[in-house]
């Protein structure tokens, strides 16, 4: 674990994102951002602060703690595995 500067550092080839604050700098970054900084692909937001939708759409597994379990999307695997 170590200490970031800005949410942008904190993502920075990332394994995971565990979003715990309702800071606008970290409720403003596109999940679009998200994906291209990280190095996983799994969000987890105790804050609800992102669509997702969008989170999916961006290649994301995103687990929206707090609401309903139909709300949680997870992707599938982008190569065939056979």
């Amino acid at each position: 674990i170590g200490l970031a500067k800005s949410a942008t550092e904190a993502l920075r080839n990332a394994d995971v994102a565990v979003v715990l604050t309702e800071w606008k700098e970290f409720a403003e970054i596109s999940p679009a951002s998200i994906s291209s900084l990280m190095r996983g692909h799994t969000v987890v937001d105790f804050r609800n602060l992102f669509d997702a939708q969008a989170m999916s759409d961006n290649g994301l597994s995103y687990v929206p703690l707090g609401k309903a379990p139909r709300a949680r999307l997870e992707i599938k695997p982008s190569v065939d595995v056979a």
